[in-house]
């Protein structure tokens, strides 16, 4: 017998079990817990479908509280979709999806977003009504030609020899044209306190629509995650100015190089000046910690851009796709334009 329902306190068991197989990974319950139990926004919204009470498949809806426009309205990012793979192709994704559409819409949450892989956005496009916002742009920081050269080039000789131009030349291309004089007090973050919800109520109208990063979300997101030690630099004159979050990682390059990456996962600055500061900070970090590469999201519109360009990052093939789905015909107009987004990790799941 088959059955869609919502999650029930208990599934959790059988949900973690049929996630580590069906992405071959090793997620803990603390992370679990973490994730949709204790995040500050309201217990997450988890669609089940049962055969012969054995949970084959999930659509989850994380609360996320956003500003849209002038209201603080909740939106429902759409992570961990699956189906056992005895059993796809049978209409569970499409039925899952719509059902937590439902379960959403009677929470108000009025519109659903996501950071689809290629693979599964035109399934959210075609079948699911979704829309492509738009792609966001990667920028990267190379920091170790030879891992870079040993990639595109097998011969490792030929490799290595290639790579004394090519550093020369980056060199020239990544020189900073950032102020390397810091002339703010930049400091390491351990906790974020009330500075940061005042930080915040200066930095929400620079752009419409937003996560909002108070101290509450950014200790939950960042401080308290289970499996990650991220690393946080702040910005200050007299007053907190802005912030920067860090992630390195170790991580395989077309599936088979493993590589030392850097991530910044995200930057909030009231001014050019001090975005200019945090870059140089987190240059100098990913520098010290010897990564392969830094990588950073950046829409034309964000003021971070042009920065990310001045401090050495090149805008690289890849993109990140932001797709969105509106419940409520009068948000959808302030949804779907992608400059009034501002985007970052620190948005998806999975930095």
């Amino acid at each position: 017998m088959s059955l869609v329902r919502e999650y029930k306190i208990g599934d959790e068991n059988q949900i973690l079990e049929l996630f580590n197989s069906t992405f071959n990974m090793n997620r803990s319950m603390e992370h679990w817990y973490w994730k949709f139990r204790d995040n500050p926004f309201n217990t997450s919204i988890i669609a089940l479908a049962e055969e012969d009470k054995h949970i084959i498949g999930q659509c989850t809806l994380l609360p996320s509280l956003m500003k849209i426009g002038d209201h603080n309205i909740m939106g429902g990012q759409s992570i961990d979709a699956m189906i056992h793979k005895n059993h796809r192709r049978r209409g569970y994704y499409e039925k899952l999806s719509l059902y937590s559409y439902e379960l959403g819409m009677e929470r108000n949450i009025p519109f659903r977003y996501s950071f689809p892989s290629p693979s599964t956005l035109e399934g959210i496009i075609r079948k699911l009504g979704g829309t492509l916002v738009c792609n966001i742009p990667v920028y990267i920081q190379i920091y170790n030609v030879n891992s870079f050269a040993s990639i595109f080039i097998k011969n490792q000789g030929l490799a290595r020899l290639l790579s004394q131009p090519l550093t020369a030349f980056l060199k020239i291309i990544k020189r900073s044209k950032i102020k390397k004089r810091l002339t703010y007090d930049i400091k390491k973050v351990n906790e974020f306190d009330s500075s940061f919800d005042e930080l915040w109520d200066k930095y929400k109208d620079m752009y419409s629509n937003l996560s909002i990063r108070s101290s509450n979300y950014l200790n939950w997101r960042i401080r308290n995650h289970p499996d990650i030690e991220y690393q946080v630099f702040s910005a200050t004159e007299n007053n907190l100015k802005g912030y920067i979050v860090l992630k390195i990682e170790e991580k395989k390059v077309k599936g088979k190089y493993l590589m030392k990456v850097g991530t910044i996962v995200d930057l909030v600055a009231l001014d050019i000046e001090t975005i200019d500061q945090l870059l140089y900070q987190a240059t100098e970090y990913f520098n010290e910690n010897k990564v392969d590469f830094a990588s950073a999201w950046g829409l034309d519109h964000m003021s971070h851009t042009k920065e990310l360009k001045k401090a050495g990052f090149i805008k690289s093939r890849g993109c990140i796709p932001f797709a969105v789905k509106s419940f409520d015909e009068k948000l959808s107009q302030e949804l779907y334009k992608k400059n009034n987004w501002y985007l970052m990790p620190i948005e998806t799941d999975t930095y």
